[in-house]
């Protein structure tokens, strides 16, 4: 099981329109790097503009600075890349603390070092939808694993978004979330200015490294964001796919048995 991590960041000038960031936060596999430069390809094709890439390597034994390098071509006043690396492993929670602080973007969407877009117009239309209707601060798309056509949301039929966008009332989006078989995604954009403002990236919402240690459970971000976001605002939601979750054999999720006990347990706390 690999225990680095890879954080990936977009973000852009609010005074050229406003601020934007992709935060990567699972673990990289120091034996499959070509999983994480397809997942920067996918992001440097996206059609908006301008975006910072923010790069926090775990300490991986191999330092992804490299790769990272690969890239410096295509930077330039729209496109920035910045590439850490820890002195030593932070863990998941940690680590996405560290990326969430590096941003200097309003809005930010946690995607693993394995997955990649595949609609180039993902992260415009959710920054449109966001930007004209203000208490909206999630946008959520439909995703596809790896080598496979079985979706990650399961639109109920009274959801109007197989291949469009429909904005729902936060409470309505977290009870169908919890218990109306929507299912999750790892394609979504958020408004990180108002998570932040709200303790979104602390505890309790997210199981940090200290913590999963008292618990004897794996790290993790859990998402918690996805419940606060959703309790004070709108949730825009789409059937459509935009991204590819990868599923290497040692990634954390597939291999970290730890995981899926906290997913449960803490899923437990979270709901009572």
């Amino acid at each position: 099981m690999s225990d680095w991590f890879i954080l990936h960041i977009l973000s852009f000038n609010l005074f050229r329109h406003v601020e934007k960031f992709l935060l990567c936060d699972k673990p990289f596999s120091n034996h499959h790097p070509d999983y994480t430069r397809k997942t920067l390809r996918s992001i440097l094709e996206q059609q908006y503009r301008p975006l910072e890439i923010i790069l926090s390597d775990d300490n991986s034994p191999t330092s992804l600075e490299p790769l990272a390098t690969e890239f410096d071509e295509f930077q330039d006043s729209q496109l920035k890349i910045r590439y850490f690396r820890q002195p030593s492993n932070l863990g998941v929670s940690d680590n996405f603390t560290f990326a969430v602080n590096q941003a200097t973007g309003r809005y930010l969407i946690p995607m693993s070092h394995d997955n990649w877009f595949t609609d180039t117009s993902f992260i415009s239309e959710a920054v449109e939808i966001m930007e004209t209707n203000s208490e909206c601060y999630m946008c959520l798309a439909n995703a596809v694993f790896e080598n496979s056509n079985f979706k990650m949301l399961t639109l109920p039929n009274n959801i109007n978004a197989k291949d469009c966008w429909e904005i729902l009332e936060g409470d309505f989006f977290i009870r169908l979330f919890r218990t109306g078989g929507l299912g999750w995604t790892q394609a979504f954009v958020r408004n990180t200015q108002i998570a932040h403002s709200l303790g979104a990236f602390e505890e309790p919402f997210l199981v940090s490294k200290s913590l999963a240690k008292k618990l004897n459970l794996a790290d993790d971000t859990m998402w918690g964001f996805v419940f606060v976001l959703s309790s004070i605002g709108s949730v825009a939601l789409t059937g459509k796919v935009v991204c590819v979750v990868g599923r290497p054999g040692d990634s954390y999720s597939q291999s970290n048995k730890k995981w899926l006990q906290t997913r449960t347990k803490v899923k437990f706390i979270v709901f009572l």
